[in-house]
């Protein structure tokens, strides 16, 4: 057999040293190696080169003979090369049979076959799986029959020195009936027993417990493996309740499991308990995985812990990346012991009964220097029985509660690239943010790309991944912008530096946190030239591209590139279709201004209501609305579009108001609500106002703010200090847009609510909503009866809605009132007595809603009727 002289530096026999032999004062030995392919050598199959190699069904055989060789030869270091191929435990259908691993035997694999040197090796890495593959599907299709572990070292005594590098591991099925070893470990199981394994993928394995890997001291013994460069994928623990989809480390009875993993990855990998790792003990046992620069991403499970769950098991995990990793409870962790995460970085991890990152029933996990970012707001953390969280200066999103600690931070905006590469952008809160203390004994040397942790021996960055470069200089300037458009079809604004009147800004636009475009804010528009914003070329449109068109919600705002300036009236949400039209259909227009329907305001358990205006269709179609983001105690009404209500809890919410028309297109707008705190009275502008009309039915009227002449106000009704509701005063009206009243959308209708009925006389008086502003005309007497059914009485008025007035587009909306249950008739002539459009119903609804196409009917009056029985209103639509 032939023997290889080698020169190696000490006490690292596994890298080869370019070097020269005169060079005596470094260690030299001889190690001897065994080669194996799968077909083996034509002639002789002795393993002393490539040309003899052992066949693939000795690859035990040549581990064997290379232990034998090592303890003959004073525990010499002794190698195996194993060429590119399939290679099985067994030839037979014993499903017991295994490959073992061997002191001081190093067995490396993916090798093409012809090589001299371990360097010559092609190389291995996370993405580049091996070409040698040891794989437990020994009989026939499927996994029933599979071997239970494709490699098993139950020897006990088994050390660090024993060496498996550079194999994708695969097929094992620990599935055994009756609870014993062949039970768990379907990739690996080590039985007090500490091998070393580098450069391996274990791939598609399963078992009742520990799908890829198997780790158990018992009996006073230890178990200790490392895994470096390793990757787990698609591993599965079994039955109902099986633990550790990728590992499972155990130690019981005084035994200690201490696995070492270092920059491995984790990903896709399913249990019942610890999608990835379950951590356990019994009776004195201690298990303490040391977890170092790993990547844990969308693994899961149907109970505890989509990655680490922990049953006495206290894992230190540093450096490490978390991404969109779920289970019932516990996205990342569920604990009833301790565990310590140093420099890690969470996003998108969920669990649907809470904690997304930790579900914690005993003990306590302590985040230092961690971000967790978008991981269930505020069921990031679920804790129970005394147990605790505790943040060291780590950076959480605003939304997340139930930690303590000192010197964390907050963040609404995203401080990583995006929700899926975990690396910070320059601007980041999380830069130079970690621990002043740190040192490399506590954080490493290298982050979770393998740079510097601590870039120029500065201060340390929070999260996984260092900021490697110097920090930009932001943008200074006096900056002012506004958006003042956002639909399906565009998203626009205009931005512009005091000190710069006439050059041109760029601005980003941003989905959520996301830059998703860059573009100048360098188109005219003559206001802002009015209103002294330089030469007016300031302005910007941003076509909404298909990708954004995928009917889920978006939240777009703009910001001056380079600068911390966020444009006023940011941010927008939309909800856009992902088809295409419908052939020779077109989406829904929405109202305009948009300004009519933003923003809203409403108080803290005071009754509250707002007619939505209408968007128009270009086909006249039925449209179908929907409103989210609306708080507690709120709702819309789809047919008459109004909120309606009384909301619970204070603060400012972004709604996206949605139509969708009969052949599916939509089109959506957004706009803020603001629910001020009960009692508040800081509300202020110069307002005018009356209360016009007091009845039984409505109480109308109208409210505007001068200093805000395109804006809405809430209007309160009260008696004394009784509020009995309010209302948006949004409603167009031809009087006041002629008396210079803004845009003219300053009316108010407010339906009188049945608890003012049967209990008067009561005098009202209204008021700008939070503040002292009271309404002229106030303190008008109300005395209604208790509402009584009476048949097919007709009511006394009926009241007709022009939405939108002028009309600017094809259709023309109409609502009208106090026809319930009647017949109603809508007719639209011309000056002339021309019919335009005609509609009727037989029996109409409390709202009744219509859209009237007009065609290409020219610029005029029109005269709108609505006849219900032997009533009838009459209206003025002007076309311009």
């Amino acid at each position: 057999m032939k023997t290889f002289l080698r020169i190696f530096r000490p006490n690292q026999g596994q890298r080869l040293l370019l070097g020269f032999l005169f060079l005596t004062s470094l260690t030299v030995y001889s190690q001897e190696i065994y080669y194996v392919t799968p077909g083996g050598g034509a002639v002789t199959k002795d393993g002393s080169s490539w040309a003899n190699a052992f066949d693939g069904t000795q690859l035990q055989t040549a581990i064997e003979a290379a232990s034998t060789y090592s303890q003959s030869n004073g525990n010499v270091d002794v190698q195996v090369w194993v060429a590119a191929g399939l290679y099985k435990p067994t030839g037979t259908a014993d499903r017991t049979i295994s490959f073992s691993m061997r002191n001081h035997v190093a067995v490396y694999g993916g090798f093409e076959g012809d090589e001299n040197l371990l360097s010559e090796r092609p190389a291995l890495n996370l993405s580049s799986p091996s070409s040698t593959t040891l794989s437990g599907e020994i009989g026939g299709a499927g996994n029933t029959d599979n071997s239970y572990h494709v490699v098993s070292n139950s020897t006990g005594s088994l050390t660090t020195s024993a060496v498996l590098d550079g194999f994708v591991i695969t097929a094992g099925n620990a599935d055994h009936a009756v609870e014993d070893v062949h039970r768990v470990g379907g990739g690996m199981a080590n039985l007090n027993a500490s091998p070393t394994v580098r450069h391996c993928f274990f791939v598609e394995n399963t078992a009742k417990s520990g799908g890829a890997v198997h780790n158990l001291a018992n009996s006073g013994g230890t178990c200790s493996p490392e895994f470096i460069d390793c990757h787990f994928m698609s591993n599965t623990a079994g039955i109902s309740d099986g633990p550790g989809g990728a590992m499972y480390n155990y130690a019981d009875l005084g035994s200690q499991c201490r696995p070492k993993l270092t920059h491995c990855s984790f990903t896709l990998n399913s249990a019942g308990n610890g999608g990835s790792l379950f951590n356990g003990t019994n009776a004195g046992g201690t298990c303490s995985p040391v977890i170092t620069q790993c990547q844990f991403t969308n693994n899961t499970s149907t109970g505890n812990s989509g990655v680490l769950a922990n049953d006495g098991g206290s894992p230190t995990v540093t450096n490490c990346s978390f991404v969109g990793n779920s289970a019932s409870r516990g996205g990342i962790s569920v604990n009833y012991s301790i565990q310590l995460f140093t420099n890690c970085s969470f996003s998108g991890n969920s669990a649907t009964l809470g904690g997304g990152i930790a579900y914690q029933t005993g003990g306590g996990t302590t985040f230092k220097n961690c971000i967790i970012w978008n991981n269930g707001g505020s069921q990031t953390f679920f804790n129970s029985n005394g147990s605790t969280i505790t943040g060291t200066y780590s950076l959480f999103d605003t939304e997340v509660t139930g930690y303590g600690g000192a010197n964390n931070l907050t963040t609404a905006v995203l401080p990583f690239v995006s929700e899926t590469d975990l690396q910070l952008t320059p601007g980041s809160p999380a830069i130079n943010a970690g621990d002043p203390t740190s040192t490399t004994t506590s954080s490493g040397t290298t982050d979770l790309a393998g740079n510097a942790r601590f870039y120029n021996s500065g201060p340390i960055d929070q999260g996984a991944f260092e900021f490697q470069g110097e920090l930009p200089t932001p943008v200074s300037g006096s900056f002012d912008g506004y958006i003042y458009g956002a639909d399906c079809e565009s998203f626009r604004g205009w931005a512009w530096d005091r000190d710069k009147i006439n050059t041109v800004v760029s601005v980003d636009i941003l989905d959520g946190d996301a830059v998703i475009a860059t573009l100048p804010a360098g188109d005219f528009r003559q206001d802002l030239l009015d209103a002294g914003k330089g030469n007016g070329q300031h302005a910007f449109r941003y076509v909404l591209p298909e990708s954004l068109k995928d009917n889920l919600p978006h939240l777009l705002s703009a910001r001056v590139t380079g600068s911390g300036f966020v444009l006023k009236n940011s941010p927008k949400a939309l909800i856009c279709q992902n088809s295409a039209e419908p052939v020779g259909n077109q989406p829904p227009v929405p109202p305009l201004p948009t300004v009519l329907i933003a923003p809203l305001t409403a108080q803290e358990d005071v009754p509250f209501s707002a007619t939505l205006p209408a968007f128009t269709d270009p086909e006249g179609s039925t449209l179908t609305y929907a409103l989210s983001g609306l708080p507690a105690g709120l709702s819309l009404g789809s047919a008459n579009r109004m909120i309606s209500g009384t909301p619970t809890e204070p603060g400012s919410f972004l709604l996206t108001y949605s139509a969708t028309d009969e052949p599916g297109s939509t089109n959506s707008v957004s706009f803020v609500l603001t629910v001020n705190p009960a009692s508040t009275t800081t509300v202020t502008g110069s307002f005018d106002g009356y209360l016009d009309k007091v009845e039984c039915g409505t109480i109308r009227g109208w409210v505007w703010d001068r200093n805000k002449p395109n804006t809405p106000v809430t209007v309160e009704f009260y008696t004394d200090d009784t509020v009995w509701g309010s209302t948006v005063a949004n409603i167009y009206r031809d009087d006041l847009k002629n008396a210079g009243k803004g845009n003219g959308a300053h009316a108010y209708r407010f339906e009188v609510p049945v608890t003012l009925k049967g209990t008067g006389p009561h005098l009202i008086s209204a008021r700008v909503q939070g503040s002292t502003f009271v309404l002229k005309n106030s303190g008008k007497l109300l005395n209604c009866p208790l509402p009584v059914r009476k048949g097919a009485e007709q009511p006394e008025n009926l009241e007709m809605i022009v939405l939108g007035n002028p009309v600017f587009g094809p259709t023309l909306g109409v609502e009208v009132r106090g026809a319930e249950g009647q017949p109603l008739r809508l007719q639209l002539t011309d000056a002339n007595g021309r019919a335009v459009a005609d509609w009727a119903v037989e029996a109409a609804a409390k709202v009744e809603q219509k859209t009237l196409f007009l065609g290409h009917q020219p610029a005029e009056l029109l005269f709108l009727r609505a006849t219900s029985g032997s009533r009838s209103a009459t209206m003025k639509v002007l076309k311009p």
